[in-house]
């Protein structure tokens, strides 16, 4: 089977398990809406759950733009119509490339689940958000401070607050967010997502 094949046949055993999951009624969900929201997703419950998204999704390049001081990886989600995997060619889309991160702060938690959500939406085709990437680029960061997120504290495994951190560049998760992700997809607009640390 040749390579062009190959890609179709992927292409279509995807799109069959896409629309079998919708027709069966069921629906990808995150940790938090499958226990009823009574707590939040997990780290690895994360990352499971862009897996699944990403493979009924062929509008989605799913990536990690580094690791944690504590070796986690830092994933990032790029939704385009036609697909982009590279930061040159949103550039070259002529489209408008928006970004939409959260998590820098641990114990900062309601954001992050509501892009999690958003990007099961983006993700969805016929969906009002999928139908946003006619004429935008969507990169969505979920967490950029896991080892935070799983101490449920504000600041990274060293207790660094990486939101104060923007100037001296200390903290390798930080440095991995600036340099791979704002400083090489340039987005034009840039939503850095803050909720109080407390239960909603």
């Amino acid at each position: 089977m040749n390579k062009q094949k190959l890609s179709r046949f992927v292409m279509f055993f995807a799109f069959a398990l896409f629309f079998a999951t919708i027709l069966s009624g069921q629906v990808i969900q995150t940790g938090c809406e499958n226990s009823g929201y009574s707590r939040y997703t997990t780290y690895s419950e994360m990352l499971d759950y862009l897996q699944q998204i990403n493979t009924f999704s062929s509008e989605i390049y799913l990536g990690t733009y580094g690791q944690t001081y504590e070796g986690r990886e830092l994933p990032f989600i790029v939704f385009s119509r036609p697909y982009i995997s590279q930061a040159g060619e949103a550039i070259n889309s002529g489209k408008p490339v928006v970004l939409l991160a959260s998590n820098i702060h641990g114990g900062e938690k309601s954001l992050r689940e509501s892009n999690l959500i958003m990007i099961r939406e983006l993700g969805t085709p016929g969906t009002a958000m999928n139908l946003l990437l006619d004429s935008l680029v969507v990169i969505i960061v979920p967490s950029i401070n896991p080892d935070g997120f799983i101490r449920n504290q504000r600041g990274n495994s060293f207790g660094v607050d990486m939101n104060r951190d923007f100037m001296k560049l200390e903290q390798p998760s930080l440095v991995n967010y600036v340099r791979n992700i704002l400083l090489t997809w340039k987005p034009h607009l840039f939503i850095d997502g803050h909720n109080g640390g407390s239960y909603p």
